[in-house]
């Protein structure tokens, strides 16, 4: 899957996009939902989704989870709750020897 090239370059104008020559939208694969469906992936994943044409509103509830040790790489997509532990133990928050194996 796409989410084994690791982190890729983005264009950052206006939106963050993969550039379509690299990334043609030919090549995409599928993944059909309907209302109530829920879809997991990395976030090493490409993704996207096409535009809303409905003159419904097109809600959508991100979760986002992470290694705690799994920095950004860039400041962009920040949130208030970015950061809180879900569950476990800081292992930045520990001193220095009192890591986890």
């Amino acid at each position: 899957g796409s989410h084994k090239l690791g982190p890729l370059g983005h264009h950052a104008e206006g939106s963050w996009h993969l550039p379509l020559e690299q990334y043609p939208l030919e090549s995409a694969l599928p993944c059909p939902a309907r209302a109530g469906d829920v879809l997991f992936l990395s976030y090493l994943t490409i993704h996207g989704s096409g535009l809303n044409v409905s003159n419904e509103a097109r809600t959508t509830l991100l979760v986002q989870m992470r290694d705690p040790t799994d920095f950004p790489t860039q400041q962009v997509h920040k949130s208030r709750g970015q950061g809180m532990m879900l569950r476990g133990i800081d292992p930045i928050a520990l001193p220095k020897g009192h890591e986890e194996t």
